[in-house]
């Protein structure tokens, strides 16, 4: 015997079985000029149906699309746009007999093309200014027919107003009523197939829970491709109220929708707690009914919107036709799941599906009437989520996997505990990040970055729903890249130089504006040297540097010398006069002339100066020079090829006997030291550990400059004919700067090999000993001609060597602050490179200070050769084949421009909710012990201190907004506040220049460079261009939107 139904208000007493046209028909007769549905487009697009002439539209269409073959099991596409024809369709396909399959228009034709292709369907139903999207022309191009709503209507209008014939035997509720997609782990969507008899159940729940009365008002939010909105169609049109509807953009989050809700009056909202979150309770006295779904509710959502009106917490996925349970949420306390809804059952069951204690978390799993058939043309999935239920007696009686963590609590009610697997819910939308991970690794990666036929860029993908600030949850993308160094081209590495030299002549355009005269003339210029703070290093210890470099140049002939890169002449000028030729080479024309200005005060005709690049070689004959030399330029190089190049053409222009020397190297086996120093100088002291050390991961990762392993001069000496000897050798000085602790200088010795070793006798360094003092005893009183100490604790990059280990090894001070307490107490370990140098001096020692081999703690050996014996060199062990010498430069370029297409590309395939806001690339994803991706350890997007508590984060004017998204575009970031620092999100002088560019083209304004380190924000920079008054000739039209509709779905 059926069960019977009464809704509110409904006088005819309806099967439970009653499908939901057949609900809506009931009120057709009870209340036939009753308001049904309302669509506001704008002042003058407004259309109002009562349920009479809507069910006669819908049934006119449902006849027509009988003709057209549609009936049970037949599935009818629909891709609308919001508005009464699409409530008129639905009803339409529902009344023939068929399964509607939504289609959002809105959505990436890629997937629009994937759930049309799989689903089949024979029929697609949309409006005629539709019909130019691809899916419509390739359906009306295959066998499928498709018919306009709006153009076709007055042949749908030939057919009869009157209810179809309702056939028992062919028309039951196990048909299908609709087909929705889901996101799914593959790659692709998967299409739910949810049945008549749910979506009855659904409607029966909805009479009894809600209450819904003739006159209510009901808004219609979710997109139709989400199960909600049948949710928000079957309450008002079951239940004879009426259902409210508006295009997407003028229902978005915040004012605007809270401005639909009080003009129309709305009396029930199905809203996920995120737009509840933007709304004020208060102003909307209308609405006595709030469904909270989609995600968990906070407290603080329930304290807010329970006051004054009735709110629900509603769970289900669209497997179990929408909606499973339901609690009525008091004012205070963690909203609970509640209970399940009526022939639902709901269990919390371990991984054998046996149930566990009260308090104890499980899989929750759904059985009963809502249960959806599976999914279509996936029997492997469905029977992987829909397993045979372990309870029942009943042949067929199924169980729904949810992969949802829940708990029974002692009331009886279920607490939503989070996810089993990688399906999330952001702002009410549910996504498989697995898809989304797939996607990134397959056909995404193979299209990003690389050429046809290569790999793909993506070796690595993950993302993740982070919550790292309470109540902004977000999507991160984290990928490891395929960025071989080798695959790079020749226009890159252009690019890279062009880059530079653009940097330098924006910087020596300022030592031009110098007033030349005889008193200033003869200064040296050190603009450009600045640390990593961006402060100029002081001008004692620049002197200091100077001197010394000129010193060991001036050991060796002179008489013709070639610098490449020879800069505003800090070299030059000190050289040159002792030299019969002196030819100085640089890319940028800005320092050529300002040297150029300077020679004639000096006299200096001997010199000539080339504007050139370092690898340009044309002109200079072989042999020609006594000495070559390269002072801090090599870190401008873009690879190791390219430097490789370049020292080749410097040995090759360096006569017999004479030196090439490469001065100021980074030193590449350090890098990681410097950053952690760099870092922790400029971090907050409240920075956590973990926070410091993402951030050094990540300048280890986007470094823009060339750090070089001594070894590779070693790996040179033995490679290389010409190469005579290698001479490595630590800065001089007693300073502790950037330049003292982190670079060194290289001699290439050029002439013919000497076939004779000879022995030295070494001594291992350790903290006991050999101090300097006992050295000093050994060479005075052993009368040694030669003496090698190896691995030296460096004294100089102790404290950043420590800040290193700390991080790598997860130990040590918890927090920024701590770990400079720490630094500060512990005693001075090691010894000042410089002391051995005093102490060869006095002595009468040659001295060689250089890195000790394969070691990362900036170990150095210490060899003293006697005055009278001709110079050694400390060999480092002997390479046999070439490796990676050097970090890679373009690394981090790289890796933004395959971001970049990679967010292009996505957003070609996924709806606008599923793609990431942020997006980190590390050099590689933290594995487990069984060698999966750690998805615990992986950091958490870094943003940058905001002024003040609460301070606004998203744009105020058109040109913060411009500047937002620059900022965005130059750093591969998803999302920039206005208050994020250029800096301290990655940017560095090269990213600066390309900002600066950027600026340029868009906003048709001349910045200088020094504006944005003086301004690193946005908020900053938008302040300082109106304050200084550039002119901003309109400003470009760029895609930017302050705020997207969010929709719901359970």
């Amino acid at each position: 015997m059926s069960e019977t139904i009464v809704a509110p208000g409904i006088a005819p007493q309806l099967r439970a079985e009653t499908k939901l046209h057949r609900w809506f028909e009931s009120w057709v007769e009870q209340a036939p000029e009753a308001v049904a549905v309302r669509f506001e487009g704008g002042p003058f697009d407004h259309e109002q149906l009562s349920y009479q002439e809507l069910n006669r539209r819908a049934n006119q269409l449902a006849h027509y699309l009988q003709q057209l073959g549609v009936g049970p099991e037949v599935l009818v596409g629909l891709c609308l746009e919001p508005s009464v024809q699409m409530i008129v369709a639905l009803l339409a396909i529902l009344k023939a007999g068929g399964a509607y399959v939504p289609l959002d228009p809105s959505y990436p034709q890629e997937r629009l093309k994937f759930m049309l292709e799989d689903a089949r369907v024979p029929l697609l139903l949309t409006q005629q200014h539709l019909k130019h999207l691809p899916i419509c022309e390739a359906q009306a191009a295959g066998r499928a027919q498709v018919v306009c709503l709006d153009s076709d209507w007055q042949a749908i209008a030939q057919q009869s107003n009157q209810n179809l014939t309702f056939n028992e035997a062919n028309e039951t509720t196990a048909n299908l009523a609709y087909v929705i997609y889901t996101s799914g782990s593959t790659g692709k969507p998967k299409g739910v197939l949810v049945q008549h008899q749910g979506l009855s159940n659904l409607i029966q729940a909805q009479a009894k829970t809600f209450q819904v009365q003739p006159g209510d008002r009901v808004l219609q939010f979710a997109s139709l491709s989400f199960d909600a909105s049948i949710f928000e169609v079957a309450m008002a049109l079951t239940a004879g109220a009426a259902l409210y509807l508006a295009p997407k953009h003028t229902l978005l989050p915040g004012p605007d929708l809270a401005q639909r809700l009080r003009t129309w009056e709305i009396t029930h909202v199905t809203l996920p707690p995120a737009v509840l979150s933007r709304l004020s309770a208060a102003e909307l006295p209308a609405l006595k009914t709030v469904i909270v779904a989609g995600e968990a509710c906070s407290e603080a959502i329930a304290e807010r919107w329970s006051i004054g009106r009735r709110l629900f917490n509603a769970y289900g996925p669209t497997e179990a036709t929408v909606w499973s349970t339901v609690a009525v949420v008091p004012n205070g306390g963690k909203p609970p799941l509640g209970q399940a809804i009526a022939k639902v059952k709901v269990y919390v069951l371990d991984e054998q599906l046996q149930p566990v204690p009260v308090g104890m978390p499980g899989e929750l799993c759904i059985a009963g009437t809502s249960l959806a058939r599976g999914y279509l043309n996936r029997p492997d999935l469905t029977a992987e989520r829909f397993v045979p239920h372990p309870f029942s007696q009943e042949p067929g009686d199924r169980l729904y996997r949810t992969g949802d963590l829940a708990c029974y609590q002692p009331d009886g009610s279920l607490q939503f505990l989070g996810r089993l697997d990688q399906q999330v819910k952001l702002r009410g939308y549910r996504i498989e990040t697995g898809e989304l991970e797939s996607l990134l690794l397959q056909n995404l990666g193979e299209q990003a970055g690389q050429g046809a036929g290569q790999r793909s860029a993506v070796r690595e993908a993950a993302v993740l729903l982070r919550e790292d600030q309470p109540g902004q949850p977000q999507l991160v993308a984290y990928l490891s890249l395929h960025l071989d160094p080798l695959s790079q081209n020749q226009d890159q590495s252009q690019a890279q130089l062009q880059q530079w030299q653009q940097l330098y002549e924006q910087v020596y355009e300022q030592a031009q504006a110098s007033p030349l005269t005889p008193a200033t003339e003869s200064e040296h210029n050190f603009i450009g040297w600045n640390s990593s703070s961006g402060e100029a290093i002081p001008l004692p210890q620049m002197q200091q540097w100077l001197e010394d470099r000129v010193e060991r140049l001036r050991q060796h002939k002179l008489e013709r010398v070639l610098e490449l890169g020879c800069g505003t002449g800090l070299l030059l000028f000190e050289l040159a006069p002792q030299s019969r030729e002196y030819w100085g080479t640089d890319f940028s024309q800005q320092s050529l002339e300002y040297v150029q200005q300077r020679l004639g005060l000096r006299g200096l005709k001997q010199v000539k100066l080339l504007n050139r690049l370092a690898h340009e070689f044309e002109g200079i004959e072989a042999g020609r020079f006594d000495a070559v030399i390269l002072n801090s330029v090599v870190q401008h190089f873009p690879s190791q090829e390219y430097l490789l190049e370049v020292l080749s053409g410097a040995v090759a222009a360096t006569a017999e006997g004479g030196v090439v020397f490469v001065g100021d190297v980074r030193s590449l086996p350090l890098l990681e030291a410097f950053q952690s120093w760099v870092q922790l100088e400029q971090a907050p002291a409240s920075m956590s550990r973990e926070q410091l050390q993402q951030r050094v991961e990540r300048e280890v990762f986007e470094e823009a400059e060339l750090l070089v392993d001594p070894d590779l001069f070693s790996w040179l000496g033995e490679q290389w004919e010409r190469v005579e000897r290698v001479e490595v050798q630590l800065e001089r000085g007693w300073h502790h700067n950037e330049l003292s602790q982190f670079r060194y200088d290289v001699l290439l010795h050029i002439g013919s090999r000497r076939n004779s070793s000879v022995e030295i006798e070494w001594q291992q360094w350790t903290e006991a000993g050999p101090s300097p003092l006992a050295v000093r005893q050994q060479l005075t009183e052993g009368q040694l001609t030669q003496l090698v100490i190896r691995g030296v604790a460096n004294a100089r990059v102790a404290a950043a060597v420590r800040t290193a280990d700390w991080l790598a090894a997860k130990k040590g001070p918890r927090t920024v602050g701590q770990m400079r307490e720490t630094l500060q107490k512990l005693r001075q370990s090691g010894v000042e490179p410089e002391v051995w140098w005093e102490l060869g001096e006095e002595l009468g020692y040659q001295v060689q200070v250089s890195w000790t081999a394969d070691r990362v703690d900036g170990s150095y050996d210490v060899l003293f050769v006697s005055q009278a014996l001709d110079p050694v060199c400390i060999s480092a062990p002997a390479r046999s084949e070439q490796k990676r010498y050097t970090n890679n430069p373009l690394q981090g370029k790289l890796s933004r421009e395959v971001v970049r297409q990679l967010q292009q590309r996505l957003a070609e395939q996924v709806p606008k909710y599923m793609l990431p806001s942020s997006w980190l690339v590390l050099a590689t994803l933290p594995l487990t012990a069984n060698g999966k991706i750690d998805r615990r350890a992986l950091p958490a997007p870094e943003r940058s201190e905001l002024p003040e508590k609460g301070a606004a984060r998203v744009p105020e004017s058109e040109l913060e907004a411009v500047l937002v998204q620059l900022w965005a575009e130059v750093l591969g970031q998803g999302q920039v506040g206005i208050h994020d620092n250029f800096f301290a999100l990655g940017g560095h002088s090269l990213l600066a220049t390309q900002l600066i560019s950027r600026l340029r083209d868009v906003l048709q304004v001349e910045i200088p460079l020094q504006a944005l380190f003086e301004a690193p924000s946005a908020a900053a920079l938008a302040e300082h261009i109106e304050t200084v008054g550039w002119a901003t000739n309109g400003l470009s039209p760029m895609s930017f939107s302050l705020a997207e509709r969010e929709e719901v779905e359970f």
